[in-house]
């Protein structure tokens, strides 16, 4: 009986240590965006997503880094049309 309590009581301080080094985990965040370019997009129109995309660790706390980059085939989207198992149109 003197056994299982220690061994309860052992178990119970083990799971508070870990939760409390589990939650004081790093508090960093990094936000990706891999896009297709569209072709008839303005140069000025990219260079101010770069821009804006680059700036948004300054603004948004906790975020510290952006990566960004182009998708290496077109990203095919499709939604369902009706009811139909296999009614889809593409979307992009």
């Amino acid at each position: 009986m003197k056994l299982q309590c220690l061994h309860l009581i052992a178990v119970v301080i083990c799971t508070l240590l870990l939760s409390k080094t589990a939650a004081s985990g790093e508090k960093k965040l990094m936000h990706c965006f891999a896009f297709t370019p569209i072709e008839s997009a303005p140069e000025t129109d990219w260079e101010a997503f770069y821009k804006a995309t680059d700036e948004l660790p300054s603004k948004i706390d906790g975020l510290n880094r952006v990566w960004y980059g182009k998708l290496r085939r077109p990203m095919r989207l499709y939604y369902k049309t009706g009811n139909g198992d296999q009614e889809y149109k593409q979307r992009i």
